[in-house]
């Protein structure tokens, strides 16, 4: 009976290995676009490496942003009232930091922090994005993180 436990104790962390895992990660190589979370697409446009105009496309068929929207997007600029997925798209997902913020008004938030060197953010050495409600608030320069 105990060699019976010790060879189970001994077997079901290899078990556990081999066992496949679902993950909930995106995998851009495999992903049917159409499927994708907005959030995602954004993501992999912000990039703009490998299939973001496949991402662009299938933002435009959802309507997601507007066309001044896109312009901004493209010239890498993110001004009030944009979505935090045109923020994304806008300077992909390079931040630095991301953390929840308690603003001075009492909204409850969060805020991104981007470097120049990473990112096409326009002030530097950081930029700072304040989000409310999924909608960015204030853009501003950042000295240290």
């Amino acid at each position: 009976m105990q060699k019976s436990i010790i060879l189970g104790v001994l077997l079901l962390p290899l078990a556990a290995c081999t066992t496949p895992q679902t993950s909930n990660s995106f995998n851009v190589q495999s992903a049917d676009f159409s499927n994708a979370s907005d959030d995602n697409l954004c993501i992999v446009y912000g990039y703009h490496l490998n299939r973001s105009l496949e991402a662009q496309s299938e933002l435009i068929k959802r309507n997601l942003f507007t066309s001044s929207e896109w312009a901004m997007i493209s010239q890498h600029q993110v001004v009030n009232g944009m979505s935090e997925c045109a923020v994304k798209a806008a300077f992909a997902i390079n931040y630095k930091q991301v953390f929840n913020t308690k603003f001075n008004n009492g909204d409850k938030g969060k805020s991104f922090i981007y470097s120049c060197s990473d990112s096409n953010v326009p002030y530097c050495p950081f930029t700072r994005v304040d989000l409310v409600n999924g909608k960015v608030s204030s853009v501003s320069s950042v000295e240290k993180i």
